[in-house]
């Protein structure tokens, strides 16, 4: 059974991987979650709403196999893939659903949160004012898809004049997953959630006087989609006195667009699992509809989960890109290396022990209002995966003196969650999780005093060997992306810069892409490290990351510079789109390939941080 944070009765609004098996239906109170092992089918998440019974939850339904249960034809259901479908239900009900035997097992909400000029010259892309590189290919007649916060439709930028002189939007569609429909509006049909503008009331709005109130998406200036979409498909018609026209132009500036701003979750730049792929999921029928290939960039992701490409996002992505043609999605690797979000290490034999050691920032932890009342917590969260032919019992110690008792994967009355004066903690261990049959250690812990001085707690986490047979475990702190200034982190002494790849760049068929700092001719120190936890090479490539001007929302400026993977990856889903303009019926298993074979080699560069070597487009090309 997959491990769970927080308890049925009263649990908190957390955002990773857990689960719930059907044989813990006894709920008075007890760790939501049992640690017996064997065929029972689970619902594994976190974010589970109280159970009340008005309280509705969205979760993400695995079949069995590609039959649809009568039974959910009540709730509101979305059929992501055959054998993935997203189900909004009440929570009293979700007990009966894994009893279905159509059902697998089910997975709750994960949170999911975000991560040109001299770069597009860099990689060799097109670059018109600038004399045009060995190819015209400029991702005409395909299709890019981005899902990410807040995209500035009227900027010029992601327009085209039409034969009338007017500006024609080159957005196809544009859903905005937050919003609820006003008179006239909709959400996309067989979604129920958001509102979905098509092209030509985009255009519409470009050209009237008051855009904003005909189409309601209304981006935040610097909005981190914009700057994306800029890099992948900006086409440089966006000024400003600084900035000139068609000077800084993205990699495919004639692709259409289908964007996804995704729901917020407690009103953060953040969202989950669910909506993430229902934006997927919509993006590619769209593409198929319309008989187009297309691409989608993913400049976002997590740090839970296993890292070995069996998340719900990972396995939509590999259903949809298996077989298929004129298809790829490209995915930032993450900048968790040297956050220090990641340890590992070896239990050498049965009755060793080891201790992790955490520091979790007791001044930030609490989000608070401006009278000082408490509004809402930050809980911190850490998950440990090992090998399911070990058997390790796990203990928290705090503050103070301040220690749980064991938590023993074979017995199930010794899982962990209580209250002190001072923080809530939880702790449960799985041995056998039936996502991918691993071991997983799971917990979290809520601050609850109102601290007023900034600072860490030193925690750690005590694991003892039961029995061994491989002894490696990998752990992982999720990244506080709503509230930054309240991450926790493991010591120096324990911190690990291999494997700190967020999900879903540890997919099997995701483009995962690092940061080169192209100026500089160096890794950027952020960029995450393969490998996966199960041993595969990532990332696939590397583009430039570092320092990037792209297109701004809410000019002026027109443009503004940002860091991260989340700028390398639309480097490399704007070549993907010239690839697809070339030759439209590529196969989905080919184009990572090819990425990588015509990628500039640095033979001084570790692979595990580049992959193959540096996006070349001009190479890239002359192989189709």
């Amino acid at each position: 059974m997959d491990a769970l944070f927080g308890r049925l009765a009263a649990p908190p609004h957390y955002d990773d991987q857990a689960a719930m098996p059907k044989a813990a239906a006894s709920h008075e109170g007890d760790q939501y979650g049992d640690h017996r092992h064997g065929d029972d089918r689970s619902a594994d998440g976190a974010e589970w709403p109280e159970d009340t019974p008005d309280a509705t939850i969205r979760a993400i339904v695995y079949l069995a196999g590609d039959r649809l249960p009568d039974a959910l034809e009540r709730y509101a259901c979305v059929r992501i893939t055959d054998r993935i479908c997203v189900v909004e239900l009440p929570s009293a009900d979700l007990w009966q659903l894994t009893d279905l035997p159509e059902v697998q097992f089910i997975e709750a909400p994960r949170a999911v949160s975000p991560q040109l000029d001299s770069s597009v010259r860099f990689v060799k892309g097109t670059k018109p004012t600038h004399g045009a590189s060995a190819s015209s290919l400029t991702g005409k007649n395909t299709i890019i898809g981005v899902i990410d916060w807040g995209f500035d439709f009227t900027s010029r930028d992601f327009c085209r004049l039409d034969s009338g002189g007017k500006e024609c939007s080159r957005i196809l569609f544009l859903w905005d997953q937050t919003l609820s429909p006003q008179a006239g509006e909709h959400a996309p049909a067989g979604h129920g959630v958001g509102v979905e503008y098509d092209q030509a009331a985009i255009s519409k709005a470009v050209n009237g006087a008051n855009p904003f109130t005909s189409v309601r998406h209304r981006p935040e200036s610097g909005s981190h989609g914009t700057h994306v979409l800029g890099i992948a498909a900006g086409n440089g018609r966006q000024t400003c006195p600084s900035h000139p026209a068609g000077t800084y132009v993205g990699m495919a500036p004639d692709a259409d667009l289908i964007l996804v701003h995704p729901k917020r979750i407690n009103g953060e730049t953040i969202t989950d699992s669910t909506y993430l792929v229902e934006a997927i999921s919509y993006i590619f029928k769209k593409a198929a509809g319309l008989k187009r290939p297309c691409v989608i960039n993913l400049s976002l992701g997590q740090n839970g989960g296993s890292h070995d490409g069996e998340s719900a996002v990972e396995q939509t992505i590999d259903d949809y890109l298996t077989g298929h043609r004129g298809r790829a999605v490209v995915a930032a690797a993450g900048n968790a290396r040297d956050l220090g979000t990641h340890a590992s290490g070896i239990m050498p034999g049965p009755g060793s022990t080891r201790l992790v050691k955490w520091k979790i920032a007791n001044g930030g932890t609490s989000i608070m209002s401006q009278t000082g009342k408490l509004v809402r917590l930050h809980p911190h969260r850490m998950e440990i995966w090992h090998s399911s032919r070990d058997v390790f019992k796990v203990r928290l110690h705090g503050p103070n003196g301040f220690a749980t008792n064991w938590v023993d994967p074979m017995d199930p009355n010794t899982a962990h969650s209580g209250t002190s004066k001072n923080f809530k903690t939880d702790i449960n261990a799985v041995r056998f999780t039936d996502r991918n049959g691993d071991a997983q250690i799971a917990i979290t812990v809520e601050t609850t005093h109102l601290a007023t001085a900034s600072g860490y707690d030193d925690w750690a986490v005590e694991l003892c060997s039961v029995a061994v047979a491989d002894g490696r475990y990998h752990a992982w702190i999720e990244t506080a992306a709503d509230v930054p200034w309240a991450q926790s982190v493991f010591t120096s002494g324990d911190t690990d810069e291999r494997c700190t790849l967020t999900t879903p760049g540890t997919s099997r068929r995701v483009i995962a892409v690092g940061n080169y700092d192209h100026r500089k001719q160096i890794v950027a120190s952020s960029s995450s490290q393969g490998p996966t936890r199960d041993g595969r090479s990532k990332p696939d490539l590397a583009a430039p990351g570092t320092a990037i001007h792209s297109s701004n929302a809410g000019t002026p400026p027109a443009r503004i510079a940002m860091t991260g993977t989340s700028m390398s990856a639309p480097h490399v889903t704007g070549a993907v789109a010239l690839m697809l303009e070339a030759d439209p019926k590529l196969r989905s298993s080919v184009i990572p390939k090819m990425l990588m074979a015509s990628a500039t080699p640095l033979p001084k560069a570790n692979p595990e941080l580049v992959g193959a070597g540096i996006l070349n487009v001009d190479a890239l090309l002359k192989l189709i």
